[in-house]
């Protein structure tokens, strides 16, 4: 993905979904059109990524290969175990933060499986309200802050999916 708008790091998560016109999932090829299960926890794995205090490129790398791995479910990653969700954190370019990142990787995918029946659509019908989606969403595993759950949020929002509207638009 280099040259993409990933490589600069913008100041918020807001800030990314309006400088890529709130699609920043299409660059990850990533489809949010029916708000399927697996597509929004590819979304919720890729903004855990960028949330990071890593390179954007270097998210993208690891978002990646992730998918390539085919580890973008919560039980195939827990299949995967910590040691080799690290592996393709560091093939990846994650390196700095891989031990951190694998472990809220793990603790999430755990947390959606047995408290939510795997899905973040359910983690949105249990909220009340956005507020209570937000801390959710943070309390699905330690780390998971203001900038996941923005991104998440911002680019969840440009499909029409909110708190209590039972109505989804297409993306």
């Amino acid at each position: 993905m280099k040259g993409s708008p990933l490589d600069r790091r913008p100041a918020s998560a807001s800030a990314l979904v309006q400088r890529l016109g709130g699609r920043f999932s299409v660059e990850l090829g990533i489809k949010l059109d029916k708000l399927a299960p697996d597509e929004l926890f590819k979304l919720f794995v890729a903004s855990l990524l960028f949330g990071g205090p890593i390179p954007h490129a270097s998210a993208a790398r690891t978002y990646g290969e992730l998918s390539d791995e085919d580890l973008l479910s919560p039980r195939r990653l827990l299949r995967r175990g910590w040691s080799g969700v690290v592996r393709v954190l560091d093939k990846g370019g994650y390196a700095r933060y891989d031990f951190k990142t694998a472990t809220k990787l793990l603790e999430m995918s755990t947390a959606l499986l047995y408290g939510y029946a795997g899905g973040l659509n359910k983690v949105h019908d249990a909220a009340a309200n956005p507020v209570d989606l937000e801390q959710r969403l943070k309390r699905l595993a330690k780390g998971i802050g203001d900038v996941t759950v923005g991104f998440f949020s911002a680019n969840c929002a440009v499909c029409g999916r909110r708190p209590n509207r039972s109505r989804r638009k297409s993306c």
